[in-house]
């Protein structure tokens, strides 16, 4: 019985917590989301690293007027391994689940912003 139980409390953990990554990378503006997809794609970039990401959370984000139209938006967050490898095509976050036994690797993006173009 106590398996059982145990097994149901992981599994539920594991849902909240991928519902909770998607929700927050849903949650957040366009010019965020540029940020974040621009990091995941270096990340992925890197050779030596044989797991799938996926954005997890934010850590902060400021937006600073600079005057003539210009505003620097910065934005620290979290990318979390999953336990596909990063070869898998399309990954889904409820086929591809967050790994509990690695650390989150920090990210973060700086958008340079005008009235006319932004830049990442």
């Amino acid at each position: 019985m106590s398996r059982q139980l145990l097994f149901l409390l992981l599994t539920v953990g594991v849902c909240v917590s991928l519902s909770e990554g998607q929700a927050a990378y849903d949650q957040l503006p366009d010019l965020y989301k540029k940020g974040v997809d621009l990091a995941l794609v270096q990340l992925k970039s890197h050779t030596s690293i044989p797991h799938h990401f996926l954005f997890f959370k934010s850590l902060t984000t400021s937006d600073v007027e600079a005057g003539h139209s210009v505003t620097y938006i910065r934005h620290n967050f979290y990318f979390k391994p999953t336990k596909c490898s990063k070869d898998t095509a399309d990954p889904d976050p409820k086929r591809c689940p967050f790994r509990n036994d690695r650390v989150s690797t920090s990210g973060r993006s700086l958008t340079r912003s005008t009235d006319d173009r932004r830049q990442l």
